[in-house]
């Protein structure tokens, strides 16, 4: 008898596995704050590249430089280390010479190239499962 129970109990396991009665995946719910030398910074492209993760994802932050990372399924990312990097946000354009009043809208925002790509920006952040708050710190200098 105690071997059919095993076998009962076994069966019982796989089923579950395979109907997708697995623990769901951690996820680290992610809201923060851009700012460059300490003062808001918006609207830009808050970029988080996950090294262990595998995981790529962005967001736009509003004008006072706050965000919150989303992805189609979840809100957040599995905990892990991300690198953080920052991007101007710019809008498309009718083909044809740039309009002065247009220029402001291609004006590149004054902090080093190296915090715009994710293999150079010196910013790391650990998220970890639940709520995290983070602050993005560009220096212009």
């Amino acid at each position: 008898m105690t071997s059919f129970s095993a076998h009962c109990c076994i069966a019982l396991v796989l089923v579950g596995e395979l109907a997708g009665c697995s623990a769901p995946t951690p996820i680290g719910k992610i809201a923060g704050k851009v700012t460059l030398d300490g003062n808001p910074l918006g609207p830009v492209n808050v970029m988080f590249e996950g090294a262990g993760t595998g995981v790529n994802i962005g967001a736009k932050t509003d004008a006072e430089g706050n965000f919150k990372i989303k992805t189609a399924t979840t809100d957040g990312l599995p905990p892990g280390t991300y690198a953080v990097s920052v991007q101007e946000v710019y809008v498309e354009l009718p083909l044809g010479p740039v309009r002065p009043e247009d220029a402001e809208k291609f004006k590149k925002l004054p902090f080093p190239d190296f915090y715009r790509s994710g293999t150079t920006s010196p910013i790391k952040v650990e998220i970890k499962e639940g709520d995290n708050n983070v602050v993005v710190a560009v220096k212009s200098t």
